[in-house]
């Protein structure tokens, strides 16, 4: 893999949406549909942000700048792209677009590309002033369907927003960890009502434990449910003795069961929650630097 060196004064705002925000200046355009041909070239890295393969938007979709210097970075702005991973990034590319974002995530894995170098300003959302000293994040994904905010997607986009909040100094709360709904004048909604902003702003903030559990032997099947609670829909099983990780945890119906009465329910997975009443964990309530959802 070729590693190709650019030079990088970056950002410190970093705004994550839930749509292609900010289009030319003051718009922002909607990610078209994926196209069975799009394709990303990852052979180029970010020098950045490690982590990143580089695949550069047009240059009609981003205004050239030197920040920090002279325009501080302190927000960074949450969209959602509306789309596949690999056409936002093309559309990135389209010169007709005026659009761009600085990084985008893949849901599946958390694999992320960047677009505008963050010295850069990309017109991600829809308001002139919060483009000039913000970094923008898509990720991939529906506002209405929770099924793409994956566990690996929340992780890696928290570790890049935690690597530009120590990088910039931008504080680590949700007034500068921002919706691309929350920028003044933006006529969008993303990330979303299902974005769950208590997980991610624990990762973000460093409470990025994973924690381990089994459920109880004697149970012949334990209900998986969509969400914290008895009334969330049931979405699969598990069996006595089976072996789970778990993501984060939440506070939701209290159930009892074997190992007594208990409000905390485990993420086990993508919208996939388990009472804590039936699982094993080796601890009494909240597994330690296992992060709340």
């Amino acid at each position: 893999m070729r590693l190709r060196r650019w030079a990088s004064a970056s950002l410190a705002l970093v705004v994550l949406q839930g749509a292609v925000l900010g289009a030319a200046p003051s718009a922002h355009a909607a990610v078209p549909a994926p196209s069975p041909d799009a394709a990303t070239d990852t052979t180029i890295l970010s020098t950045d942000y490690g982590p990143a393969a580089w695949v550069p938007a047009s240059t009609s979709n981003y205004t050239v700048a030197s920040r920090p210097t002279g325009q501080p970075v302190t927000h960074v702005v949450i969209h959602v792209t509306q789309g596949s991973y690999t056409s936002a990034i093309n559309w990135f590319q389209n010169p007709a677009s005026k659009v761009s974002a600085h990084y985008t995530f893949r849901s599946s894995d958390g694999a992320v590309t960047q677009s505008v170098r963050e010295k850069d300003i990309a017109w991600h959302a829809g308001n002139w002033t919060y483009n000039t000293q913000s970094i923008g994040i898509e990720h991939e994904g529906w506002v209405d369907n929770p099924a793409w905010f994956t566990d690996a997607m929340y992780r890696a986009s928290a570790t890049l927003t935690r690597n530009l909040a120590n990088k910039y100094g931008i504080p680590k709360t949700r007034s500068n960890i921002i919706a691309h709904k929350e920028v003044p004048g933006a006529t969008h909604t993303d990330p979303g009502p299902h974005w769950n902003w208590t997980y991610y702003m624990q990762l973000v903030n460093g409470v990025t434990g994973i924690g381990s559990g089994t459920v109880h032997s004697g149970t012949a099947v334990l209900n998986v449910r969509s969400g914290p609670g008895t009334g969330h829909a049931v979405v699969g099983s598990l069996s006595g003795g089976t072996a789970v990780s778990v993501y984060c945890q939440a506070t939701g119906t209290a159930v009892t069961g074997p190992y007594g009465t208990s409000s905390i329910w485990h993420r086990i997975g993508t919208n996939r929650y388990v009472s804590d009443a039936y699982l094993y964990t080796g601890h009494d309530g909240y597994i330690p630097n296992v992060p709340r959802c």
